[in-house]
């Protein structure tokens, strides 16, 4: 009886720590990937925003200057 019950507390325990680490390294993984998305659509946005306005400047001076 009590090897049983020893045997099923290892069992559970080795099942419950592999499920808790395998669904951890899961949600962790989606959590970071939707993150960098996100950020990675904020700065690239931010950075087409910036360097537009900078080459609109740029070409409206010139413009007005050989004008």
């Amino acid at each position: 009886m009590l090897v049983f019950t020893l045997a099923g507390v290892l069992v559970c325990t080795l099942a419950g720590v592999l499920v808790c680490t395998l669904a951890g390294v899961l949600v962790c993984t989606l959590a970071g990937v939707l993150v960098c998305t996100l950020a990675g659509v904020l700065v690239c946005t931010l950075a087409g925003v910036l360097v537009c306005t900078l080459a609109g400047v740029l070409v409206c001076t010139l413009a007005g200057v050989f004008m």
